[in-house]
């Protein structure tokens, strides 16, 4: 198990079970490993090809033409964050949405989680989202925005302008929650 948090009590395991819990970490990783470099490919290609090359990519791959689809962003993300990921495969998720939430995590937080055993490979998404809202120290005031919405704007259009930030929030590396209950968009 060479790389891998240490498991308490692994030695006292039999040899058989040992090697079974084994063989499924190795795949579990490979797992996780092939999903990051699979977002990390696109993440490439989006930065690398012409906005029309891009979206023949997405149906080539079965996503279709809807550049604010919520899983290409989603994976995008991921991409992005792929050299972060690296050192530690064996300890991450094998989903592409709890990496996704995973990426929401500050750097420091982020080390910090993988480091003491916060995040582990069985994490789940609302596990790493109980991270993010762990109380933070104090930041310097920050910027605040808020969007005022027209009364008259219908939940198809609200729906596409809250992709169109989700893929802004990549492409500029925004912070933001978005809070459309409220009828606002407030960036933290």
């Amino acid at each position: 198990m060479e790389g891998s948090v240490a498991i308490s009590g692994w030695e006292a395991l039999p040899d058989q079970v040992r090697s079974y819990a084994t063989e499924f970490l190795t795949f579990s990783k490979s797992s996780t490993e092939n999903t990051v470099r699979m977002c990390e490919v696109l993440y490439q290609a989006k930065n690398k090809l012409e906005s029309e090359q891009f979206t023949s990519l997405q149906k080539a791959i079965g996503y279709g033409s809807d550049a604010s689809s919520k899983t290409i962003i989603k994976y995008l993300q991921i991409g992005k964050y792929a050299e972060k990921f690296r050192p530690y495969l064996d300890r991450l998720p094998n989903t592409w949405t709890t990496l996704y939430e995973i990426t929401q995590l500050p750097s420091e937080k982020f080390i910090e989680a993988m480091e003491t055993g916060l995040i582990t490979a069985s994490s789940r998404g609302m596990d790493v989202k109980a991270i993010i809202k762990e109380p933070q120290k104090p930041a310097e005031a920050e910027p605040l925005v808020i969007l005022h919405l027209g009364k008259s704007i219908d939940r198809a259009k609200l729906l596409k302008l809250s992709q169109e930030i989700e893929a802004m929030k990549i492409d500029y590396e925004l912070h933001m929650e978005l809070n459309f209950a409220a009828n606002k968009i407030i960036e933290v």
